[in-house]
Order: C-alpha cells, then sequence, then structure tokens
C-alpha cells in the first residue's frame, strides 16, 4: 500500500507541474501575442534618417524593452538601441530610432523581458532616385487615393499651389490619474520638397472667457519627419483641449505650409 501511495504521490506532483508549466507557457504566448509593435513611417527609403516604432502592451502587467538590432541580409546584426523603456499594462509608448541604411531587406527584433518576448519587424528600405526637377512629377504628388502602408488616427492632406503635401498627423492627447498627461504628435512630409518640420502644441484650458494657453510644446526639425512626445502635469481640474500647428518648409524657396488641428474637449476630473 505505501509503494502505491507513493506512485500515485509521484504521478499527482507530475501532474500538477506539467499543468503549472502548459499554463505559464501560455501566458507567455498571451503576452507575446498582445504586445503589438508597428513601425510609422509611410515608407522607408535610403534618404530615411530615423524611424518611429509604436509599442502597445496590451497585457495584464508591465513589460521592459531590452534592446533593438536590425539584421540584414546577410545576417549581420546591429545594435541600434539598448535604453530600457518600461511599458505599464495597457500603455503605448514611442520609440525614436537612427536609420541610415542602403537598399535592402532587414529585420528589427525587439527584445523585451528578459528574451522571453522577442518580436520583428520586415524593413524593406527602398532605394530613391535624384530628380532635378521634382515638381511636375506625378509620383510626388500624394493624394486621398493614394497607397499608404500606415494609416494614421488622422491623415491630413493640404494644397499649396501646384504642390500637394501629406501630413501625416499621429495625435495622442490623454490626461490619466492625478492629471498625468501625454502628448504625442508625429508628422511626416515628402521628403523630396521638404527640408525642415516644425510642431507647435498648445494646451488650453476652458476659462469664463474661452480657452487660455496653460502648456507650450515646440519641436524642429531639419528633415520631412517630426516627433513629440511629452508628459507633464496639470494641476487644475477642468476642460482642456489641444492645438496642434504643422509647419512645413519647402526645399528651394521660403515658402511655408501651414496646418492646424484641434483635439477633442478632454476632462480632468
Amino acid at each position: 500500500m505505501k509503494k502505491i501511495a507513493k506512485v500515485l504521490m509521484f504521478v499527482f506532483v507530475v501532474g500538477v507541474a506539467f499543468t503549472f508549466s502548459l499554463n505559464t507557457t501560455k501566458a507567455d504566448d498571451n503576452n507575446e501575442k498582445n504586445t503589438k509593435v508597428k513601425i510609422m513611417n509611410s515608407q522607408v527609403d535610403t534618404n530615411t534618417s530615423e524611424v518611429i516604432v509604436r509599442i502597445k502592451n496590451n497585457t495584464s502587467k508591465a513589460i521592459k524593452l531590452k534592446k533593438v538590432t536590425l539584421t540584414d541580409e546577410k545576417d549581420t546584426n546591429t545594435i541600434l538601441s539598448e535604453k530600457k523603456i518600461k511599458i505599464k499594462k495597457g500603455k503605448t509608448k514611442y520609440l525614436n530610432l537612427s536609420l541610415n541604411r542602403a537598399r535592402g531587406r532587414y529585420r528589427m527584433n525587439l527584445t523585451f523581458n528578459k528574451e522571453r518576448i522577442v518580436k520583428t519587424l520586415k524593413l524593406n528600405v527602398k532605394k530613391i532616385k535624384e530628380d532635378i526637377n521634382t515638381d511636375n512629377k506625378s509620383d510626388d504628388k500624394v493624394g486621398p487615393d493614394a497607397t499608404i502602408n500606415f494609416v494614421a488616427k488622422d491623415t491630413i492632406y493640404s494644397k499649396s499651389g501646384n504642390t500637394l503635401g501629406a501630413i501625416l498627423l499621429n495625435r495622442d492627447f490623454r490626461i490619466g490619474k492625478n492629471g498625468i498627461s501625454t502628448v504625442v504628435i508625429f508628422s511626416e512630409n515628402d521628403y523630396k520638397n521638404t527640408y525642415k518640420t516644425k510642431i507647435n502644441v498648445m494646451i488650453k484650458q476652458k476659462t469664463k472667457k474661452g480657452f487660455k494657453v496653460c502648456k507650450k510644446f515646440v519641436k524642429t526639425k531639419k528633415s520631412n519627419i517630426a516627433f513629440l512626445n511629452k508628459t507633464f502635469i496639470l494641476k487644475k481640474k477642468g476642460k482642456y483641449k489641444m492645438v496642434v500647428k504643422i509647419i512645413r518648409y519647402k526645399k528651394g524657396n521660403t515658402k511655408t505650409e501651414r496646418n492646424t488641428y484641434t483635439s477633442k474637449i478632454v476632462e480632468f476630473k
């Protein structure tokens, strides 16, 4: 009887251990599926100097980004970032990575949580031919019917003279607990006729005399891409809205193109 009891106990322990291992594996798989990564740039080519990567943590606990590597077609690895970034559950982070690469196919690997989760993004860097006269090229025009790999929350098209420029405006304005607020703006224009981009952000609070500016942020980049990510604290409760002004500086002349976006009213209770 003692031997039978020992055998039954052994079977029970093994069964519990196997079930625990299976559940842990399922949890890890679930965490991997619920960790979402995406390249925000509509196109990556030989003139692209940086890429913006969005990371969404839809898991039940915080995750930590350990490193980002880039692998080329010859399986040569390059470290793009080793900055440790913690992403709380249900939160989104944006990663700004410098990138100057020759034409080819790459794999971008993002490693989380002691290599338990590795997310891979395919990156196809296209070669861009230099054109002497680009103003009359039909390929330079981007309209509402154009195919864009990245679909932003707002895709704003602006027309100035004979030039049509696309401002891909990913806007995010949130007010969390204790007034902790986040602003994320991503703007991308055609690099062929844009040499500088400026982002002006104003946070306005509603008063008896209307909305008044309480916070200001400015980001200027000598590039067709500009990215602004700010976290700040609002001390007074009330109603707020975000106003974003995108200024595109064109190549070949001093003319600028301006676009304004106003968010919905967000209440801090």
